[in-house]
């Protein structure tokens, strides 16, 4: 028991870690692009940061109501750490500990399958993203700086830079997620563009396809993200969906490799869309989702311009 103990107080331990660095809220307010103050014709589009792995989402049990209670009652003295650990707050430590196995085991899964199919989540984005900007008339060229381990590009300004804008987008999770008792591809990112001449911040922005606290209920062809909001909604196609882990990372990893690439994807057109409102091709950047739209190979331009420093933010 004493080793199940201090195995799920460092599982618990390193939750609460996990929780407060995301609990930290960005220091820059959201943020829409202003387009009638601003007007892109060339930006730089930074390398995307990503997740060390692609994760499965699920709903874990939530212990936190009688965990608050019996650490609360621990640190007034009201009873012992025992009798607060009998109260609730070793069973949430175990219960944490067994969640923490599950995940690891589905994320493993699903790490394997992405690993055997070459999966490339940046690659895929990036090129989604300069695609899109490409076809809104907007020159974007793929930058070569290091990614800083943690936050984004620091930028610094530089007046006569050709460029007029960086993009810089942290993809903070992708994967899969359950939603009404079936796992759908998910991603969830936040972008800020920098006006690389005065370094001021122009946009703020997060999204998230295919996360069921956010989401409609449906995909509405066509649908336009909503700037400003807390988190800009991606359309999503309601029939992509997995009965469980094993459908997705074993019996149709193919149909389930081609959804995250959808996923991936729709969400960095979303990001265009967003940047496109400064740029001057809006209207053949904004075709309705619906279309079919003929399919073309755009190659990244790739600059070696240091235009960030690689210091976090």
């Amino acid at each position: 028991m004493r080793k199940i103990h201090k195995a799920a107080s460092a599982v618990a331990l390193c939750f609460v870690l996990i929780s407060a660095a995301q609990a930290q809220e960005d220091k820059d307010r959201l943020l829409p692009i202003d387009a009638e103050q601003v007007q892109l014709t060339r930006v730089a589009v930074m390398p995307s940061g990503l997740p060390d792995r692609a994760t499965g989402i699920d709903a874990p049990i939530d212990m936190s109501v009688g965990n608050a209670t019996a650490q609360s009652m621990v640190n007034s003295g009201q009873v012992s750490p025992a009798a607060g650990a009998a109260g609730g707050l070793l069973g949430a430590l175990v219960v944490a500990a067994i969640d923490a196995g599950i995940d690891a085991n589905r994320n493993g899964k699903i790490e394997r399958m992405l690993a055997a199919h070459s999966f490339d989540a940046r690659g895929i984005f990036e090129a989604a993203l300069i695609d899109a900007l490409t076809e809104g008339q907007i020159k974007a060229t793929l930058q070569t700086n290091e990614r800083p381990k943690d936050g984004f590009f620091k930028i610094i300004a530089k007046p006569e830079d050709p460029l007029e804008a960086s993009i810089d987008v942290m993809i903070r999770q992708y994967g899969f997620t359950v939603d009404a008792g079936a796992w759908r591809p998910s991603v969830s990112t936040q972008v800020k563009v920098y006006d690389t001449q005065t370094g001021a911040l122009i946009m703020n922005e997060y999204l998230t396809y295919g996360r069921a606290s956010l989401r409609p209920p449906f995909a509405i062809p066509g649908q336009k993200p909503e700037p400003g909001s807390m988190a800009i909604v991606v359309p999503y196609d309601p029939y992509n969906s997995f009965q469980n882990v094993d459908a997705y990372t074993q019996d149709e990893p193919d149909r389930a490799i081609a959804t995250l690439t959808v996923a991936l994807e729709d969400t960095a057109k979303a990001i265009a869309r967003l940047v496109l409102t400064a740029g001057p091709g809006l209207a053949a950047a904004s075709v309705d989702a619906a279309e079919t739209e003929t399919e073309t190979e755009t190659e990244l331009e790739v600059s070696e311009a240091s235009i960030p420093t690689s210091d976090a933010s």
